[in-house]
């Protein structure tokens, strides 16, 4: 199995980092390419199994995108062929149409390989927990955004929301699934946190294995689970 981690030294806020290291350690055998935002990326000419991409600040999306711009077309491809791709935190919005930043009135061209607008208000922040549920699975995760992603209608949801934050205020459904390209807000980083999902991507890739140091995660997640689960817990 081959593992991609885009820009780890900018994409990594907030732990998201972590979800590439995470699956090297559930598949040890795996080769992983931690790619510079300097550099060219593997995927370009190569096919990783996983391609990983992590939260970034918003002057940092601006690059990314200028950087992955003349590639949009290879990542369309490698989507539309499977292979995994997991975009984490804030960095769902650069796939977008356009990140529209109500604060300062700036409009920046997204990847467009999905036809939703982010806008972004830099004075409104969204700190809070999400419980959802995904075929089956239930994932508990975080989110800090100034973020909320409009008019993806018609996508197939990451999450159908038990509580928390969806895409925007009043939605009920948060990210998106295209294939095997996995876009959520949640961070934390959520493969730790979320060692059930992290087996289904593993078994995704072909692969057969459990998620790193198991029995330690699966605690973790039952007592997060049991925590969010609980009435008496705030999510905002």
């Amino acid at each position: 199995m081959k593992i991609e981690a885009l820009f780890g030294e900018v994409c990594g806020m907030n732990g998201d980092v972590w979800n590439a290291e995470y699956l090297h350690r559930s598949v040890p055998s795996a080769e992983m390419y931690a790619t510079l935002l300097t550099e060219t990326p593997y995927f370009a000419s190569g096919v990783p199994d996983i391609i990983c991409i992590g939260s970034m600040t918003e002057s940092t999306q601006k690059k990314v995108i200028e950087k992955l711009r003349p590639l949009a077309s290879r990542l369309k491809e490698l989507i539309d062929g499977g292979t995994i791709i997991l975009a984490t935190g804030n960095a769902g919005d650069i796939f977008s149409r356009s990140i529209v930043n109500i604060t300062d009135g700036t409009v920046t061209k997204g990847l467009g390989i999905l036809a939703n607008e982010v806008r972004v208000d830099m004075l409104g922040r969204f700190h809070g927990k999400t419980l959802g549920s995904f075929r089956g699975m239930e994932i508990v995760g975080f989110q800090c955004r100034f973020g909320f992603w409009h008019g993806i209608s018609g996508h197939t949801p990451f999450l159908q929301i038990e509580r928390g934050m969806g895409d925007c205020a009043g939605c009920k459904t948060e990210g998106y699934v295209i294939n095997n390209f996995f876009c959520t807000s949640l961070l934390g980083p959520i493969l730790p946190l979320n060692p059930k999902f992290t087996e289904y991507l593993i078994s995704c890739a072909g692969e057969k294995g459990s998620a790193a140091y198991r029995d330690e995660a699966m605690a973790s997640y039952q007592r997060r689970l049991a925590e969010f689960t609980d009435p008496r817990v705030r999510f905002e």
